[in-house]
């Protein structure tokens, strides 16, 4: 299972950093006990300076800022979009 999350890590009068995480877990039962696995791995962050909103991929995957939009929770919020 893959989720993606959004948190801020910059912010001041004149840029904004947001970083998007993938998540990932996995759980396995193995007789009367469950494994589980798990990593956060970065894939983009979203730059927001002086009105204009940039995405920088760090994933070989990439996407585009409308993608994050519908893909990640919360990231309008902290893009002050809604």
């Amino acid at each position: 299972m893959q989720k993606l999350r959004a948190t801020e890590i910059y912010a001041n009068e004149v840029i904004r950093v947001v970083l998007i995480e993938a998540i990932h877990c996995n759980a396995e039962k193995s007789g009367r006990f469950y494994r589980l696995y798990g990593h956060v791995e970065p894939t983009a962050m979203v730059v927001c300076e002086a009105g204009d909103k940039r995405v920088v991929n760090l994933a070989p995957v990439e996407t585009s800022l409308d993608a994050l939009k519908r893909n990640v929770p919360g990231l309008r919020v902290l893009l002050g979009e809604d």
